[in-house]
């Protein structure tokens, strides 16, 4: 008998041996192991999701960014036409070019078109220029209208029209051209 009591000592003894040296194993795998690359999955898995944040907000950035490029180029195109209907500075010959090309085209042939006075506002100048010209009735109406839908913004005081030799007329007015001034 004390053979066998020496023999499950002994197995005792091994077992348990084999249990300190399983937990110490496990310890260590779980504390310089398993727990380190654990903090550095969970850090990297951090860092993705911020990275994907980041993207996610880059992606919204560059549609907005895109809507605002568009918004630009409409402003772009719009700031192109008003001067074109409202020009920097004063353009005498381009302005006497227009009038006659319209008055051409309406069949109206001016005779005189003498700068008057320039009227300076906040942000605009306005020129008086005063005109004449004959041809009928129609032709005059055409040139009048054609002015009042030209690119360029012009406004008609001061219009008289007297009768002419034959089926003509003769008009004379004051055009008011504007300017912008920066």
């Amino acid at each position: 008998m004390a053979e066998k009591a020496k023999k499950s000592n002994s197995l005792a003894t091994v077992i348990v041996a084999v249990v300190m040296f399983g937990g110490m194993v496990s310890f260590v795998y779980v504390r310089y192991l398993w727990k380190p690359f654990g903090e550095r999955i969970e850090t990297a898995q951090k860092k993705i999701e911020q990275i994907d944040a980041d993207i996610t907000k880059a992606r919204v950035l560059s549609k907005k960014i895109e809507q605002l490029n568009a918004v630009l180029a409409s402003l772009r195109a719009k700031e192109a036409e008003a001067e074109s209907r409202l020009p920097h500075g004063k353009q005498l010959p381009n302005l006497v070019r227009g009038i006659t090309q319209l008055a051409r085209q309406s069949g109206v042939s001016v005779s005189r078109i003498t700068p008057m006075q320039t009227s300076k506002m906040p942000f605009y100048s306005q020129t008086a220029y005063g005109l004449n010209g004959t041809g009928t009735f129609y032709d005059v109406y055409k040139f009048i209208s054609q002015l009042a839908v030209s690119e360029r913004i012009y406004t008609i005081e001061n219009l008289r029209i007297s009768a002419g030799s034959d089926k003509t007329v003769n008009v004379s007015f004051t055009l008011m051209s504007y300017d912008y001034d920066s």
